[in-house]
């Protein structure tokens, strides 16, 4: 029974409960991370970006305009909170729909001073905050063995400058191993979403459906993780 309706009430109770649970904080900024195949599928023949064939209730047409409408209530709804900061990974079901959907949140929120949207299209992005660098990537084309490994040469004035050194990756729809080498964390991040037809039949079920919300302190680094759990 899963389909767009039940998807889009999980995307607004998963914001508004992580609002609720930390109302009693007052955030510098919010990093709303989304791009790790948001949109499903990335054609007009529903398939992912490399053509792989999938499900879905929606025309191609529909599914971006749905998509486009929930990222935009949703900035709007976290704005109200903290500055919010957002930005494009490119993820293997949808590198090329996600990318017009950040070029078009940039035109919406253009004149916006409390929401920052980078457009830049590189599929890894690094965030410095306080004495934390974290990094984020969907994972799918990095190996597991160096997705570790390339925030030092990538972001290499800013490993300098901190501490704590994270990074967040959401290939594989669920909760991994939270591995740590040579003072970086990674880590793979859990999905709310329930398994499609292409799932269930090569057998990638089970996966508790859950989100994960970071707080992170200026000083101490990651302090609490939220783990929103989906019905």
């Amino acid at each position: 029974n899963y389909d767009y309706k039940i998807a889009r009430e999980r995307f607004f109770y998963i914001i508004n409960d992580v609002l609720t649970r930390t109302s009693h904080y007052k955030f510098n900024k919010i990093l709303f991370i989304w791009s790790n195949d948001f949109f499903h599928y990335d054609s007009i023949n529903i398939t992912t970006t490399a053509g792989t064939r999938l499900d879905s209730d929606l025309r191609w047409q529909k599914l971006y305009k749905v998509g486009i409408e929930m990222l935009i209530e949703g900035i709007d709804l976290l704005s109200q909170y903290a500055p919010v900061e957002t930005f494009y990974i490119g993820s293997n079901h949808d590198k090329m729909t996600s990318f017009y959907a950040i070029n078009e949140l940039y035109a919406w929120f253009r004149h916006n001073n409390n929401i920052k949207i980078n457009i830049e299209a590189q599929a890894r992005k690094y965030v410095e905050f306080g004495n934390s660098l974290i990094g984020f990537t969907h994972g799918d084309s990095e190996k597991k063995n160096r997705i570790g490994k390339l925030m030092p040469i990538e972001a290499r004035e800013a490993w300098g400058r901190t501490l704590y050194h994270e990074v967040h990756a959401a290939h594989f729809h669920s909760e991994q191993v939270v591995k740590e080498e040579n003072g970086i964390i990674v880590r793979y991040i859990s999905s709310p979403t329930s398994t499609d037809n292409w799932h269930y039949e090569n057998g990638y079920v089970g996966a508790i459906k859950k989100a994960q919300s970071f707080i992170w302190d200026q000083e101490f680094g990651l302090t609490d993780i939220i783990h929103t759990v989906i019905k």
